[in-house]
């Protein structure tokens, strides 16, 4: 529990036995078959979801402006300040899209 004691230091950092088996351990491996067959399928799930996101925000928009034309004056209804409450909801959605669809 007490008591003096000396110590030589031969080496230390990269020099060291733990620094060398860490530089082993952190040295850049080439990605495998299965590393490289899922990132191209993570890419293509991003954009997939990129796609459907733009689809699902333009899809809402006409819809809107749909609306817009049934209630009869469509510049009146259009230029509302609820027009730009409903495209941040529907900007709002197409985000939540693209975040569930990006693992």
């Amino acid at each position: 529990m007490s008591g003096i004691g000396l110590m030589v230091v031969v080496a230390v950092g990269k020099n060291s036995y733990y620094g060398k088996l860490k530089m082993k351990i952190q040295q850049d491996q080439d990605e495998t078959p299965l590393q490289i067959k899922l990132s191209d399928l993570a890419d293509k799930v991003g954009q997939v979801g990129m796609y459907a996101a733009a689809a699902t925000f333009l899809a809402m928009f006409i819809h809107y402006i749909y609306d817009c034309f049934q209630e009869g004056s469509f510049v009146e209804s259009f230029v509302a300040v609820e027009t730009i409450h409903e495209l941040i909801e529907y900007f709002i959605i197409a985000v939540s899209i693209v975040v569930v669809a990006v693992p």
